[in-house]
């Protein structure tokens, strides 16, 4: 009798601990793939999109015939872009240079809006953000001194992204872009804020 009743003790024992155990296994397998999720959730994968704006207000300098000056421009940009792989991503952006009467002592200047190919490389090492460069070209439309112009541009950016949730990211970038303009000789460097969704 002692002895039946000591070996389902014994069994009770076994299945209890081996219950526990397979639930500890589960949860610290389920907490470790949750980890691993979060560190990973900002970094990108072949076949991704981003979608984003940005904008700056920066002093920038006009070069004409008279000499330089500094000018007021406000540059607003919209953008989409597909990763080609993981650290690659080619885009298309739209943009608008607007230089405002108020501040500007450049009589020659006014506005250009154009697209604008590009093609960004990031560097997926770090865990809480993610740094890249970029070059782009662009084709832009505008009036300069009352005249339309059909206007060109060269560029590099250099920037991170910083996750705020696992869709959306902080845009924060250095840009510089020259403009194929013979008067006025538009050089800008401009520090950019934005917002990146991903889908």
């Amino acid at each position: 009798m002692k002895n039946k009743k000591g070996r389902t003790l014994m069994m009770a024992t076994l299945l209890t601990g081996s219950l526990i155990g397979g639930v500890n296994a589960k949860d610290l397998s389920l907490a470790d793939t949750k980890v691993e999720n979060a560190k990973s959730a900002h970094k990108f994968n072949q076949g991704d999109w981003l979608l984003g704006f940005s904008g700056s207000y920066n002093h920038i300098t006009a070069a004409d015939s008279d000499g330089s000056e500094s000018v007021d421009v406000a540059f607003l940009s919209l953008d989409a872009a597909y990763f080609v792989s993981d650290n690659v991503s080619f885009g298309l952006g739209t943009f608008g240079l607007l230089v405002p009467s108020k501040g500007s002592s450049v009589e020659d200047t006014g506005y250009l809006f154009g697209l604008e190919p590009n093609v960004k490389y990031y560097f997926q090492k770090y865990e809480k953000f993610t740094p890249y460069v970029g070059a782009h070209f662009g084709y832009a439309y505008g009036k300069v001194d009352d005249e339309s112009e059909n206007v060109t541009s060269l560029g590099l950016d250099a920037g991170v992204l910083v996750p705020l949730n696992d869709k959306v990211l902080l845009d924060l970038k250095l840009k510089w872009s020259d403009y194929d303009l013979e008067e006025p000789e538009i050089d800008t460097i401009q520090f950019q804020v934005g917002l990146k969704f991903r889908f």
